[in-house]
């Protein structure tokens, strides 16, 4: 229950400061991969732009999250599993990779890049995307 309520405050605070902030950003990172990759993939050191695109990241992984935990019937797999010990930059980069890896899906929402490539690095165990028996 801690957890959810860490979760809950992290992603409100997320997207309260991404709306501010928008004004500022050179392109609407949310919007498709290829403003995620203009924004959010750059090197050097970590600027105002790159906490914001880690938050992002967080943000829809933490809301996918709980979506999986409150969702009502427990027959529905959850469909990725980060390990412990994972950071905020190294979910960052997974995802930057992914959209790189996949030029031909950069133009879909950043949101939807987000899930896939998580999905793709961290899978569940099988024993965790099985149904039950009816």
């Amino acid at each position: 229950m801690k957890r959810i309520l860490i979760c809950s405050v992290f992603v409100l605070g997320a997207a309260l400061w991404g709306a501010a902030q928008d004004a500022a950003l050179p392109a609407d990172y949310a919007a498709t991969g290829n403003q995620f990759l203009q924004v959010c993939d750059h090197p050097g050191p970590p600027t105002l732009e790159m906490f914001e695109c880690n938050a992002y990241v967080e943000g829809v992984v933490a809301g996918s999250e709980l979506t999986f935990q409150l969702s009502p019937g427990k027959h529905r797999p959850q469909l990725y599993c980060i390990p412990s010990g994972v950071t905020l930059g190294q979910n960052l980069q997974v995802v930057i990779a992914f959209i790189k890896a996949h030029p031909a899906q950069a133009h879909l929402q950043t949101r939807t890049l987000i899930f896939v490539a998580t999905s793709e690095a961290f899978p569940c165990p099988k024993a965790a995307l099985k149904h039950p028996q009816k």
